[in-house]
């Protein structure tokens, strides 16, 4: 348990151990019941090893995102040397300045063809970890119903949640987990691989779906519960 007025829980693993943490203001925002399916949930995480697999996910995007950097800078500093009056120099007409042109054209090419590829795999990786994301919160969902019996609860659970988390900051939470928000019963304000402008939610889906349509399957499961019983005697 941490000390945040943030209602928030989330799964963790590594180093041989797992854990579930959960804040201050989950407990006091929610019912036993409901806390029990948000525990149910989180649980599901662990065992279905989400932990480990988000984690990969996330290395994805954000290897070649370090490369584009790299990349980049060696062609910001290549023009910078450029603008210096360096080129005018290296075209002085003898073998070595021929020689160093042609080692500045290829480490241009180079660095172009990295700063492309790797902005094109970054995306596809984002996607790609958002999309994984969201699959794995509607399958952990669909397992606290089962482990609780009350897909209910948790409805109930994320509705409260999600009238709280605007009106309180999620900073303290974000320095936990360096970022990776996919295991977070519901998604942070603040977004990961930098500003709302560079992982824009008209292109990459957000991380978690939208918590109306988690509660609609909620319901939805547990009005199928309820048929497939059939009414109490």
């Amino acid at each position: 348990m941490i000390s945040s007025d943030v209602p928030n829980a989330f799964a963790v693993a590594g180093g041989g151990q797992e854990s579930i943490v959960v804040t201050e203001g989950l407990l006091e925002a929610l019912e036993a019941d409901e806390l029990e399916a948000v525990v149910a949930h989180e649980l599901a995480h662990l065992k279905n090893r989400d932990a480990n697999l988000m984690t990969v996910a996330w290395l994805l995007p954000t290897i070649p995102y370090y490369l584009a950097v790299v990349a980049f800078y060696v062609l910001y500093g290549l023009f910078r040397l450029f603008g210096h009056g360096f080129g005018s120099r290296s075209r002085s007409g003898n073998g070595d300045g021929r020689g160093l042109a042609v080692a500045i054209v290829v480490i241009v090419v180079c660095a172009v063809v990295t700063l492309t590829v790797s902005a094109m795999f970054w995306a596809a990786s984002v996607l790609f970890y958002r999309i994984l994301s969201r699959q794995r919160e509607y399958a952990a969902d669909r397992a606290a119903a089962t482990i609780t019996g009350s897909p209910a609860a948790l409805a109930n659970a994320l509705e409260t949640i999600d009238g709280a988390m605007p009106d309180l900051p999620d900073r303290d939470l974000r320095k936990l987990d360096g970022g990776a928000e996919a295991l977070y019963l519901a998604p942070l304000e603040s977004r990961a691989f930098g500003s709302k402008e560079l992982v824009s939610t008209e292109i990459f889906p957000d991380t978690h779906p939208s918590t109306d349509e988690r509660i609609e399957q909620l319901r939805q499961l547990s009005a199928d519960s309820g048929t497939r019983h059939g009414p109490e005697p």
